[in-house]
């Protein structure tokens, strides 16, 4: 039965892509794509994060300003049982990066599916300077408990004590490996915790130097939300970036493992 083995994009509306691609690689480091190594089968694998115009046809037949893109293997499986199932699904395409399949979760969102090629990817903008990773990506639902509970029934994904996790080893533009986790969580649709933000999600980026990237961003008058805190699992802080999206920066303390 085909499964979901990682997170191949994160995929947002921006008033202006070109402009807020351009602050984030000015201000964070964030390229278009963050190399890593799946740590079950040591293949190489690759999360992009891209920025596409409100009326983009990616974003076609959903309401949300955001598209998640998951890695799975047995596609072609996992598109027939979501047929019969009676959800509503896009026939698969094959292209030079692999073969993509969508559908539509109850919620309304829509789910990008890819089985990839195996192959290392070129890279244009390696994500090398404060930025080491994507740390988690957590999204609103009306039902948080349901929500899980389809992804977990309909797309294989496997929680650990609560918690959906990717493991991987990140690869970095100088080819070092660091272990590494991505959340996949969950929050209520009235919760305040993407506020000032008003988007209906927010990513997480692990970064090196947490009150130093602060201070540093506080001297460009980027706009912090709250102060810095510590939990058993590193620091954390809060920045609004170039259209007022609010997003979490994470220090994880050394050896840091779920």
């Amino acid at each position: 039965m085909g499964k979901v083995t990682g997170l191949g994009g994160i995929f947002f509306k921006a008033k202006d892509p070109a402009m807020l691609k351009k602050w984030y690689l000015q201000h964070l480091g964030v390229g278009d794509v963050f190399l890593w190594k799946e740590t079950d089968s040591q293949q190489h694998a690759y999360t992009v994060f891209n920025i596409f115009s409100e009326n983009a046809p990616l974003f076609s037949g959903t309401h949300q300003s955001f598209i998640l893109n998951y890695r799975v293997k047995g596609l072609a499986k996992m598109m027939g049982k979501l047929r019969k199932g009676g959800l509503t699904v896009e026939e698969m395409k094959d292209t030079d990066d692999g073969t993509f399949g969508s559908c539509i979760d109850p919620e309304g969102n829509k789910v990008i599916l890819w089985e990839p090629l195996n192959q290392w990817p070129h890279v244009s903008h390696p994500s090398t300077d404060w930025v080491t990773g994507i740390g988690g990506i957590f999204f609103k639902s009306k039902n948080p408990d349901e929500l899980k509970s389809w992804y977990q029934k309909e797309l294989g994904m496997e929680s650990k004590d609560g918690h959906f996790l990717f493991y991987r080893d990140d690869v970095t533009g100088a080819h070092s490996i660091e272990p590494a986790c991505l959340e996949w969580s969950l929050v209520k649709s009235d919760s305040d915790y993407f506020a000032p933000g008003n988007q209906e999600f927010m990513v997480n980026f692990r970064v090196r130097s947490l009150v130093e990237l602060l201070e540093n961003l506080k001297c460009q008058r980027i706009t912090a939300v709250g102060e810095v805190e510590t939990f058993s699992y590193g620091k954390f802080g809060w920045i609004l970036d170039g259209e007022g999206n609010k997003i979490e920066l994470w220090e994880p303390v050394e050896g840091f493992n779920f």
